[in-house]
This record gives C-alpha cells, structure tokens and sequence, in this order.
C-alpha cells in the first residue's frame, strides 16, 4: 500500500529513495512522502506537518493583548537586563503553512538557551558569544549597550516568537527607529519567501484595528520582511558540527518606520521571527535599540541637515546622507498633509556611496498652491533609498512634523510680499548717459520670477481676503549723504492686481560714486489687513563705482542690504530699456 503527501513546497535535509512502495534512509524504511517538484520531507517534519494541519490555525497574531497603558520607547534598549513583561508583550506558537498564519499561539514570553525550542524570547549579553559560533556581535557594535534581544533559537519545528512594543506616536517618536541582526537557515531557492526563515515587522493600528501596510521597508523589494539575500550585509556560515544547511547571517542593520502620518493614535508595532513553515529549518533574529535612532557604523543613514535648511517660505530642505561606496543612495523628499496624504514629492538623483547632501525647494506657486489648498502645516519626509547590487537595503527615513508654512519672517513667503533687499537688488539695472563717469539712470528690470512671486503673492492673500482689489508696492528713492537725513529724490508705485504694472523709475539722472537708498513698502487696497512691518518692507543702499584693468574701465553696482554688501558689473548703454 502506498501514501501520497501533496505539498506545493517542502522543507529537507536528505535525500530520499522510492522504492516498492518504501522510501529508504541508511538503510531503514521509511513513509512514502513523493513531492513532486520540491525536495522531500523526513518523517519527523510529516508528522508534524500532519499535526499543525490539525490545529485550527490562528490567522493574525494581534489575538495577544496589548498593554493596556503605551510606554513609548521605555526599555528598548533592553539595558536593564531583563524583558519585563510590563514593557513589552510575548507571543509564540508555530508557524502554519501560509504567511501570518499560526497555531499554538501562547501570550507569553519564555526564554532560555538559543538550542533549545523552548527559548523564543531572551535577552543575551555583550560579553557571551553567539550560541552556535555564528561571527556576529549579539550587541550592535559602537551602541555601547551591554544587552540585546534575541527572539527565537536555532531549534527546527516551524517555531515563530513575536513580541509587541505598543506606542502612542508622537512627533517625537514618529520615525521609529530599530536595529536588528538576522541568523537564517537558507533552504536554498526552491523554499518561496512565505515559507522560508523570515524576519517581519508590522504596524497595527489601536484605533481603527487594521495593519497598516507601506510603513515598514527591509527586504530587496520593500517588503516588511526579510529573508536571505545577495548582498553584502548578509554572510554564509557553516555550523562545525555540519548538522544543518548553510546559515545566512546579516551584519546589524537599522531600519526606520515612518509613522508620521499617525500622530495622536496608538499603534502597535510586531516584531515577528518565523522557522521554514515546513518545520526543518530554523531563524532567529537579535533586536536592540527600539526607538533609538539609527547609530551603527558603515550602515546607510540619512539626516535633517538643519543648519543647511531654510526655516520657512518658499521651502528649502538639505539631508545629509551617507553610505559605504558600494552602495546607491538616493532621497525623495515627500510633503505630506498631517493626515499622511502624499501632496507632492521630489526625487534626486542617483549617487555612489560617500558622504553627500540632497536639498530640495518648492516654488512658489508649489508653495502657495498648499497654502491655498488650506494646509497651514505640513510632514516633511525625507526617504533614503539604499541598494546594492539592485539588493533593496532598509529604507531611511528623516524629517519634520507639524511644519508651518506661515512665517512672517522669510525674506519671500506668501505670507510675505516678495520684496526682500537682496531680491530687489538684482531687478535695477543701470543706464549710462554718456560717458562712464557721467550721471546715470537706474531702471526697473523685473524678472519672470520677480513677477511669478508678485502674482502669487496677490493670488494667495486674494483667497484669505475676498474683497482684497489690488496690492501696492511704493518705492521711495534717496539721496544718502553721511550721518546726515536721506533727500528724497522721488517715487514710483506698482500696483499688482490680475496683472503687474511696470513703470519706469526713477529718471532723475544720479552720480557715480554717490550713495542712495531705495525704501519699498507694500500696502493692500480694499481689505481689513495690513501686513506686519518685518514683512512688507525692504530697505537697501547702493551706488555704482567705476573699476579699471588695464583695458577699460567697467561700472558697477555695489549693493549694501544691511546684512551683506555685493557687487555686480553694469554694461553702460547709450538709451535706456
């Protein structure tokens, strides 16, 4: 009589024989276990295959509690020696045949030795070794922490251990951060991922009681989870005793979960470590540092450089990156609603590894497009895209929450008239009558920028303030002479209403070498409103030198805004523009 077992994979260390009905193993008989297309199975892990296939199956490992009051990021770096059950809740059981699908399940944590089964959470210590002589540190090397975490052991059976860190997000603990370390039998290729030895993270959200998917990036293709791969943060092991498969281990890694978009509710996050489903080959996964930023040496990071950032208006955001050469790094920078909606992204390009910077703007029609959109603050992420060899490495992320985009006291901003010194120094240019060191005219040359902001600017405060007609912008001209008061010398308006008027200013004729001062003001017409007066007035000095070289003598304009003094050559013309 034969039996046939069906799988659609299996999990094996020997080969077996067919024979009348037989399968032989050194010389003893053994059940028939015929899989067609997969290697085959001993007849320890049929049989317990046979007994999970009766165990009614628990489908999702949130069945375990959570605690009843968060603790945010208290004890995640296990340093105080012990995995107290007040901090963090246990689960293990067996995993079934399907991803996320386990029996057995106990809310409970139990440690122990790393060979035995029943050790599925323990806390292991810097100074002791790997217990199978795995080359890896058990503790994340440069954290200068003496404890860690292991969950699970390298005991066969479709063991999986989870334990659950339950949070209320904040800004501050928003990008959530973890190290981990994986030590993986690898079954070879003809395990699919669900099946084979895996390391996964998860995000459960207390409040609407659904995972959250797309928050958690580590495996080659953005999944949530993690299994042997190519790249060079994973190396191949052979235990001495030679009893099982190769073993895949991973270097510590750092892996940031962005849960920005969840301020103000609570979450749980799942750290789960799962055996081959087929119950021969076993995984287990060092943890440390749980919400403790991302610290190890020569791993991809990213980093708000705030120094290099603007503080507001028109947006200016540098992140710092760095990486080992070998690996691709590139930053998307993601501005989102406080709700998590995604309004607009930017990507940078592509580098090789190094130390580097990715700094995006928004326009500013970008910019008051969100304002206009009713957004009056902002998440601002920056995403770390890491890979090597086309090998996905963990996902980075950085940034800023609750990011106001009003702020009175950007040089150009919607919330602000688009008349800051050093802008307006670069729209006069400078008309010549004659010879060099004859007086001269300076004009108003406003560029499509200039214009495109002015526009703006009128469009943004016109939806604020529905009776709102038209904005002026008065220019007053003077002649400074020493600690003396300014002459006033004239005056021009602009007036910015669907369209933007351009007069000719100033035609009084001026002197080389003489100082004047341009004063501009903006005032709205037909609303209850004026702007604050850091925000709607510019004040600069300038005067045009002549500077000779040996060939001729050229002008130039030398502009003092008051914070900085630059100059620029001049072109004279016989006419004006």
């Amino acid at each position: 009589m034969k039996f046939s077992f069906q799988f659609t994979s299996a999990c094996l260390r020997w080969p077996l024989l067919l024979l009348s009905g037989l399968i032989f193993l050194g010389g003893s008989p053994l059940l028939q276990a015929q899989v067609p297309g997969d290697p085959q199975l001993t007849k320890k892990n049929l049989l317990l295959r046979q007994q999970l296939k009766n165990a009614p199956p628990v489908k999702s490992a949130t069945l375990c509690p959570p605690l009843p009051d968060p603790t945010g990021c208290t004890n995640g770096d296990f340093e105080s020696g012990t995995l107290n059950a007040s901090f963090i809740t246990g689960m293990y059981g067996k995993k079934e045949s399907s991803s996320l699908s386990y029996t057995g399940v106990q809310c409970a944590i139990s440690g122990g030795n790393g060979l035995q089964s029943t050790a599925h959470h323990t806390i292991v210590s810097a100074a002791a070794p790997d217990h199978l002589g795995v080359p890896i540190p058990v503790v994340p090397p440069g954290s200068g922490g003496n404890f860690a975490l292991r969950l699970g052991n390298s005991a066969d059976g479709s063991g999986t251990e989870m334990i659950t860190k339950t949070i209320n997000v904040t800004a501050d603990n928003a990008y959530y951060t973890f190290d981990y370390a994986v030590v993986l039998e690898d079954p070879g290729a003809d395990h699919a991922d669900p099946f084979r030895p895996t390391f996964r993270v998860r995000v459960y959200n207390r409040v609407t009681g659904r995972y959250i998917p797309n928050l958690v990036s580590m495996g080659p293709n953005g999944q949530d989870f993690v299994v042997p791969n190519s790249s060079s943060f994973f190396s191949t092991y052979t235990s001495p005793d030679r009893s099982h498969q190769p073993i895949m281990y991973s270097q510590w890694q750092c892996a940031t979960i962005d849960l920005s978009s969840l301020i103000g509710q609570r979450v749980s996050i799942e750290f789960i470590n799962e055996d081959c489903a087929w119950g021969a080959h076993f995984a287990y996964t060092y943890l440390d540092n749980l919400c403790g930023g991302c610290q190890l040496p020569n791993f991809p990071k990213i980093s708000l450089n705030e120094k290099a950032s603007g503080e507001c208006g028109t947006g200016d955001w540098c992140f710092s990156y760095s990486a080992p050469a070998n690996i691709r790094t590139s930053v998307q920078l993601s501005v989102k609603s406080t709700t998590g909606q995604v309004l607009l992204s930017k990507q940078s390009s592509l580098s090789n590894g190094g130390n580097g910077q990715a700094c995006f703007s928004l326009t500013f029609d970008e910019y008051n497009a969100l304002l206009q959109a009713g957004h009056q603050t902002v998440n601002i992420v920056a995403t770390g895209n890491f890979s090597e060899n086309g090998i996905k490495l963990p996902t980075q992320f950085a940034g800023l929450n609750n990011f106001p985009l009003k702020c009175p006291d950007y040089d150009i901003a919607p919330c602000c008239a688009p008349i800051s010194n050093t802008l307006l120094a670069e729209l006069f240019t400078y008309q010549s009558t004659g010879s060099i060191s004859a007086p001269y005219r300076m004009e108003y040359t406003p560029t499509t920028f200039f214009n495109q902001a002015m526009q703006s600017f009128f469009q943004y405060q016109k939806a604020l303030h529905p009776t709102l007609q038209r904005i002026e912008y008065h220019y007053l001209l003077q002649q400074v002479n020493g600690s003396a008061a300014p002459t006033p010398l004239g005056g021009a308006i602009v007036k910015v209403s669907p369209g933007i008027n351009q007069p000719a200013f100033f035609p009084q004729n001026l002197s080389v070498n003489q100082w004047y001062e341009i004063t501009v003001n903006a005032f709205p017409k037909g609303a209850r409103w004026g702007l604050p007066d850091r925000c709607r007035e510019a004040k600069f000095r300038f005067r045009v030198q002549v500077s000779t070289n040996a060939r001729n003598a050229v002008p130039t304009l030398e502009v003092n805004t008051g914070q900085k003094t630059f100059r620029k050559p001049l072109l004279p013309t016989s006419s004006s523009r």
